[in-house]
């Protein structure tokens, strides 16, 4: 292997740990997304229970949360760590390696040695590499182990979620079981207050029962004294009958 393959070799070294760093970040998005949904599905569970009265269903409810939300941290810490906390390394940038050029041309003018400008730039940038490829590799060793860590974390704070989803909805059939039977009872309250208003409303005092009377023997008409001279309605309703 002469120099430049060695050259060659270092240089695609070093270009494949930047992309393999490029991979491990963007397989962070999915760890995010995870999180996110997550945190969503909780806060509507918190939104939607009621901390009062405290009860055993309550309290198993409120200790998953609380390992939820550890899992939940300790995936947060290692994306941190992830994204935030390693320095990689690159060569030296483009302009200063073209004045390191420069120098070494002139260099050779005023010094009459002979340095072949070629091979020690070549050099230089392979100690470059080099040094970039073994401290990248690294970073991207310890960065790949926390991203690991981040996906279990939230792999276990998605079975606590699931298990956490027992006593959301144990909490929410009993709630519903108590204002149905409150309804029942209002409902069984309202309907006997109504009947009861109904029977004292039509409840009226009712009169015993009276004897029929005894039958009577009717009296004749009394005798009227009537003048001759008087000539009454009933004369001639008289008259006219007797016509």
């Amino acid at each position: 292997m002469n120099d430049k393959d060695i050259f060659e070799f270092f240089k695609d070294a070093c270009e494949f740990e930047h992309k393999r760093k490029d991979a491990i970040n963007s397989r962070l998005s999915l760890v995010f997304t995870a999180i996110i949904v997550i945190i969503g599905a909780v806060a509507y569970f918190i939104n939607n229970t009621d901390f009062i009265p405290l009860n055993q269903i309550r309290i198993v409810f409120f200790i998953l949360l609380i390992i939820l939300f550890i899992f939940v941290g300790f995936a947060f810490y290692y994306l941190f760590r992830c994204l935030f906390w390693y320095k990689y390394r690159y060569i030296a940038r483009p302009e200063l390696i073209n004045k390191y050029i420069s120098e070494i041309k002139e260099y050779k003018k005023k010094s009459n040695e002979e340095i072949d400008v070629g091979k020690k730039i070549e050099k230089f940038l392979t100690d470059q590499y080099i040094k970039a490829t073994t401290k990248n590799r690294a970073n991207n060793n310890i960065k790949n182990a926390y991203f690991i860590r981040a996906v279990g974390a939230i792999f276990l704070a998605g079975i606590v979620f699931g298990l956490l989803v027992i006593p959301y909805y144990a909490m929410e059939a009993i709630e519903s079981e108590q204002i149905i039977c409150v309804n029942v009872k209002n409902l069984s309250e309202i309907s006997r207050m109504s009947s009861l208003e109904q029977y004292e409303n039509s409840e009226e005092p009712q009169q015993p029962p009276q004897p029929e009377p005894e039958p009577v023997e009717p009296s004749p008409p009394p005798y009227e004294d009537i003048s001759e001279a008087d000539v009454s309605e009933s004369d001639v309703e008289t008259k006219d009958l007797d016509e």
